[in-house]
């Protein structure tokens, strides 16, 4: 599969044209499906085709499209020229909500909560790496990725204080058991502004310890973290809507969708 992102257009046959380029491209290089728009780095431009939620800010880790380019996407889609999407969402986390949630369910306590050491990672890198791609892998959002890759990009989190506690990661004796992945707007970091603003990039958890009890510890730690950080904004993103997150997450009232994407497929 090969991806594209970043795509400008000023209509749908530009649009087409684009896309029909990629498709000969990547037929060309045996590949035999592409899927976009993948907008790398996903820290910092997100993912899919905006189609809702325009009057929110932007947010470095979600992608903002003008409506335009939204529309010759849907012509497009219409016309045939794709031959299936997938529908994502953004959260906008409610802090009171959220505690007055959390207060209802004792979360799941048997774990031991670590933050990284930004200096001394040891295999924390490798553990991450290993449970993102064996719980995370059936997400059509999802990118496999590595050790290597993971501790290079914690070391961006060293440009923002207390931002090791980002990163949370739940520890059954030596054993990974799931992990809290948050990230600033790194749109205020690069601004050198304080960072009031976060994104919900990632909750996992195995297997083995996935249930709801266990799962009330996410947005206990999240809001006891925020909270501390002095955040006034939080945006979980780019969730993929078949999740049974988002349905539990939104009823339980919490959360609610703030932006929507698509993404696009085509063989080539």
């Amino acid at each position: 599969m090969a991806c594209f992102g970043l795509v400008t257009a000023d209509g749908p046959k530009a649009l087409e044209a684009l896309i029909e380029a990629v498709r000969g491209v990547a037929s060309d290089h045996g590949i035999d499906t592409i899927r976009g728009p993948v907008n790398p780095p996903r820290s910092l431009l997100g993912y899919g085709i905006q189609t809702s939620g325009y009057g929110f800010p932007l947010l470095a880790g979600t992608s903002v499209d003008p409506p335009a380019l939204a529309d010759s996407y849907a012509s497009l889609w219409e016309s045939g020229l794709f031959s299936s999407s997938d529908h994502y969402v953004n959260l906008l986390q409610d802090f009171e909500k959220t505690w007055a949630y959390v207060s209802q369910h004792e979360p799941d306590r048997s774990l031991q909560v670590i933050n990284p050491d930004f200096n001394d990672l040891g295999d924390l890198p490798a553990k991450v790496a290993d449970l993102m791609n064996s719980t995370l892998g059936y997400r059509p959002d999802y990118l496999a990725t590595s050790a290597d890759r993971l501790a290079k990009e914690a070391q961006q989190y060293r440009a923002v204080p207390g931002s090791e506690k980002l990163l949370g990661l739940y520890m059954d004796g030596d054993v990974l058991a799931g992990g809290v992945i948050m990230q600033p707007d790194w749109f205020q970091v690069l601004r050198g502004q304080r960072v009031t603003a976060f994104v919900g990039d990632i909750y996992m958890l195995a297997p083995e310890y996935q249930g709801r009890h266990m799962m009330n510890n996410f947005p206990e730690y999240s809001a006891r973290v925020l909270d501390e950080l002095g955040a006034t904004y939080y945006e979980h993103s780019s969730i993929w809507d078949g999740s049974k997150a988002i349905q539990s997450t939104v009823k339980n009232g919490y959360a609610s969708v703030s932006r929507e994407f698509l993404v696009f497929e085509q063989g080539t």
